[in-house]
Parts: C-alpha cells; sequence; structure tokens
C-alpha cells in the first residue's frame, strides 16, 4: 500500500515522503524523499532511500537504519536525522492504515 507523510522541520524546512509497503511481509518496496532541505553531497538522499529499501517497516528497524546513515559525514541543512524519521514513519503509519 502507498504512504504519503509532509513534515515542516523545526529549521523551517519540508521533507515529503511516499513509500509503498509491501501487504504481507511489511517490508518497504519504494521510498522516495523529496523537499526543500539541503543535504550534501546530493546523492546522499539516493542513497537514503536505496538503504532502506527492503527492510521491514518496523519503527525500530529503520529508526536505527536512519540514524547510522546520518552519523556519517554528510552535511544536512534546515533538518535533523528525526525529522527525516518521522516524516518516513509518518509515511508507513498513513500505508498500513490503508492495509486494514
Amino acid at each position: 500500500m502507498i504512504g504519503k507523510s509532509e513534515l515542516k522541520a523545526q529549521g523551517g524546512k519540508l521533507i515529503r515522503v511516499e513509500c509503498d509497503v509491501h501487504k504481507r511481509s511489511n517490508v518497504l518496496m519504494r521510498l522516495i524523499i523529496t523537499g526543500d532541505f539541503f543535504l550534501h553531497p546530493e546523492e546522499a538522499i539516493e542513497e537514503l532511500e536505496g538503504s532502506l529499501l527492503m527492510l521491514r517497516a518496523e519503527p525500530e528497524i529503520l529508526t536505527s537504519h536512519i540514524q547510522s546513515f546520518f552519523a556519517k559525514e554528510y552535511t544536512l541543512v534546515g533538518a535533523k536525522p528525526e525529522d527525516f524519521i518521522n516524516a518516513i514513519l509518518n509515511a508507513i503509519y498513513d500505508a498500513k492504515a490503508g492495509i486494514q
């Protein structure tokens, strides 16, 4: 099922997430993150999206993975890793709401 979320970070930047969670396996099949935040290098957002695919859509698993990802040397302006965690989890909750 498809889920979407939008989150306005305290830094003022918008994070939009669209995801697809496989109904039976609860695995993240597709993830698109957009917004007006700044993440350098530019390809880092695609790396984050790709690194989360095929993971179980469980809050503990995804939170740990996203925290580890941002522990690397990336420059993030206008948002925090926690904002990405919340936006992604909200999209997953939205997708799961459509499953039931």
